[in-house]
């Protein structure tokens, strides 16, 4: 999280800023007539430098300036995530009804006069262009300066960086040669070349085409005592290449690997190797898989390069490492070619095999809890996994499943790692019944977060009848959890109930904070939609209350949603805003995509419960999109037949039927919800009598109010069971509630 600012967040410049004083200048213009600008240009051009010597030379022009390196984002909601975690940083809380890509939108809207600095966007692109236009729109009081390789292509102004200016023929002066000693001083502080020296130098950056990154990898060949590589040295490296007239994209790549060449033999195995890590990465890690034939001590070559500027360390304790994007992907390129590449990827794939036993606490580790920095190998075991998964190794795959699902809530899988699980367990990988368990519950975990409810409650129980059958009391607990959650989604409460009583049970026996927190939430969710009011808020202030004691911000966050729905259900729609606002504060940070979603979906039902319309709609549809986009097509089709109500009352008929006929799809076979949603679309009734109204058309209006009045009466009918819907789903009573004071107004 970023430091709390009032006047904006800009990160600390890595080096000294030279030259493109003309470029700088030239931002003001397009950013003083419009409001989005793009700074292209091929890698290791400076599009990044410029961009952040922008925002600190032009701080007094702007409100705030916020600088956000969206380089590691893997799609647009990850994008979303990293500049919203980064504008959030100047509040205490998130505001009102904010989350996902509706909070971001309204935090940026909130900044009037900002600049908005969005770095490294190419590799999302085309998709980040219409989040860019949406942005924009949201927030016409904000500019925003993204750098890319290529356009945005929406109409924005777009300043193409090209190569610092090289020195005229037959002068050692200019912005490429200054850039050069620069480097070399930042290592070695009484560097000062002498005039033959700097006519040495300008012949260097000659040849390297005036690129900034080329010229910095040359320098650092340098940056050790003087010893290694002398100028003359660098000079016939570099002149044993010709350069041809080239397009700006090929002339760079040419400097690029002239500079890369230049770097000791070791240096430059080393960040070849280390490319292969997605994440950052400790010295431990990579002496394990970076090898360098008569280099007994890689750790020396990581720190050497380290103070080269060539790594960055990410963190002191423990101290982990990470690869600009550039150099990154550079590196990773030269590593493709290379005879060693599968040796190095099979060298890391076993590094994060033996790294996900500890976290999943398998074998010797078994008592362990996760490790602290555990999240922060989440990427590279993803990319284990997947090399895992094409090579047919079932037991790779099947033991990082268990530990992304240790480091990840319970919902460490999406579908992808989900499919080689599933491969995995056809493989048989799972030999022991214990492990089998294991994989059975992390399979439900992710079906459950996947809206797959029959498929997470078979497994569930599966693993619940395995475990039992071993004696492995933690693991019935989890597995009678995750079933009651399956049986309750799927509207089944009284086998939730049973479930539920026996995770609490086991939870008690072993005094596990977490696990009893969360099964006093779930029986709270139970309750409340039983309509046992009272019995549904002790469960839940019994949850939030052990949480608290725990300082288990997760299971806060759960139980802060309960009893905001437990007091929306009694109109308090303040206290229930507030309860929401805080499970958004801690699931943010958490990762807790899930509990988002469906927090800002629920926000969405208590604008529309409260009056406010067109703030239900954004909540609602933002829910909705984000839940398609995650795979969670339940979660999905809750909010869009929800949404349909109130586009209904919008009078916004066309899209109010595409929202109900998405969501009657969606739920299909979920007789829970679904008769919740039923009935929402008394609302596209009512919307209907409007439309007889102004038509003078009696009949229709009487018969399109009475259609309504018939939704209300059918969802408080006794059903099977003697229940009607309404005494089973507290989202139907909610429905019927809304519903009753729209007809009422007829």
């Amino acid at each position: 999280m970023p430091a709390r600012r009032s006047s904006g967040f800009l990160r600390a410049e890595p080096s000294r800023f030279l030259g493109r004083a003309a470029e700088l200048a030239g931002l003001d213009a397009p950013l003083l007539s419009g409001r989005l600008v793009s700074i292209v240009g091929p890698p290791g051009i400076g599009k990044t430098r410029l961009a952040l010597r922008y925002g600190i030379t032009r701080h007094g022009k702007y409100a705030s300036v916020w600088f956000c390196d969206v380089s590691d984002a893997r799609d647009v909601e990850e994008l979303t995530r990293i500049v919203r975690r980064t504008l959030s940083g100047a509040d205490s809380a998130p505001a009102a009804s904010e989350s996902s890509a509706t909070a971001l939108e309204r935090a940026l809207a909130a900044r009037t006069g900002a600049l908005v600095i969005v770095d490294n966007l190419e590799h999302l692109l085309p998709e980040a262009a219409e989040t860019l236009r949406s942005w924009v729109a949201a927030a016409p009081d904000v500019r925003f300066v993204v750098t890319s390789r290529v356009p945005l292509g929406i109409g924005e102004e777009t300043i193409a960086l090209g190569a610092l200016p090289l020195p005229r023929p037959g002068s050692a002066a200019g912005d490429a040669v200054d850039l050069f000693v620069d480097r070399v001083r930042t290592h070695r502080g009484t560097y000062a070349p002498e005039a033959a020296e700097l006519h040495s130098i300008a012949e260097i950056v000659g040849h390297l085409g005036g690129v900034p990154l080329a010229i910095e990898l040359a320098a650092a060949r340098m940056n050790d005592d003087g010893t290694i590589a002398p100028m003359h040295d660098i000079l016939a490296s570099v002149s044993r290449y010709s350069m041809p007239p080239l397009a700006l994209e090929s002339a760079t790549q040419r400097a690029i690997d002239r500079a890369f060449a230049l770097l000791p033999a070791a240096e430059r195995e080393a960040l070849c190797q280390a490319s292969v890590f997605r994440g950052s990465f400790t010295l431990q890690a990579a002496s394990h898989v970076v090898r360098i034939p008569g280099v007994p001590r890689v750790s020396d070559v990581i720190t050497t390069l380290a103070r080269k500027s060539l790594l960055q360390v990410e963190r002191h304790d423990p101290l982990r490492f990470m690869m600009s994007e550039s150099i990154r992907s550079y590196a990773a390129d030269a590593l493709a070619q290379s005879l060693d590449a599968s040796a190095v990827a099979w060298r890391h794939a076993e590094l994060y095999f033996e790294r996900a036993a500890v976290i999943a606490g398998l074998g010797s580790h078994a008592a362990s809890k996760p490790p602290a920095d555990a999240a922060d190998d989440r990427d590279d075991l993803q990319a284990a996994m997947a090399l895992g998964a094409s090579a047919g190794h079932s037991q790779i795959v099947l033991r990082i499943a268990l530990a992304l699902d240790a480091i990840s809530l319970g919902s460490g899988l999406g579908g992808a790692e989900l499919a080689h699980l599933d491969e995995a367990l056809r493989a048989g990988a799972a030999h022991e019944l214990g492990l089998l368990g294991r994989a059975l519950g992390v399979r439900a975990a992710a079906l459950y977060s996947l809206g797959r409810l029959d498929e997470a409650r078979r497994d569930a129980e599966m693993a619940l009848r395995l475990a039992t059958e071993l004696s492995d009391r933690r693991q019935m607990g989890a597995m009678s959890h995750t079933a009651g959650a399956a049986s309750f989604q799927l509207g089944d409460l009284p086998r939730a109930i049973e479930h539920l009583d026996r995770a609490l049970e086991i939870a008690n026996e072993r005094d596990d904070a977490t696990a009893i927190s969360g099964v006093h939430y779930l029986l709270g969710s139970v309750h409340q939609s039983r309509g046992d009011k009272e019995r549904a808020r002790r469960e839940l202030e019994n949850a939030l209350a052990i949480a608290l004691r725990a300082g288990d911000g997760a299971s806060e966050a759960r139980a802060q949603m309960g009893l905001a729905w437990e007091q929306l259900e009694r109109g308090d729609y303040a206290a229930a805003r507030q309860r929401y606002e805080r499970a958004l504060e801690l699931a943010e940070p958490l990762g807790m995509a899930r509990t988002e979603r469906i927090v800002t979906g629920y926000l969405g039902v208590l604008h529309f419960d409260s009056g406010d319309l067109d703030l239900a709609e954004v909540c609602l549809r933002s829910a909705a999109f984000e839940s398609k986009r995650a795979g969670d097509f339940r979660v999905e089709g809750i909010f869009e037949g929800i949404r349909g109500g109130v586009l209904a009352t919008l009078d916004r008929v066309a899209e109010a039927r595409r929202s109900f006929d998405l969501a009657d799809e969606l739920l299909t076979g979920n007789a829970f919800y679904a008769s919740a949603i039923a009935v929402h679309r008394g609302h596209l009734d009512l919307a209907e009598a409007r439309v007889a109204a102004r038509r003078a058309d009696l009949g229709a209006l009487r018969a399109h109010v009475e259609a309504a009045r018939q939704r209300i009466a059918d969802a408080c009918a006794e059903g099977e069971g003697g229940e009607s819907i309404v005494r089973r789903s507290d989202d139907a009573r909610l429905a019927v509630r809304i519903l009753e004071r729209a007809v009422a107004a007829f």
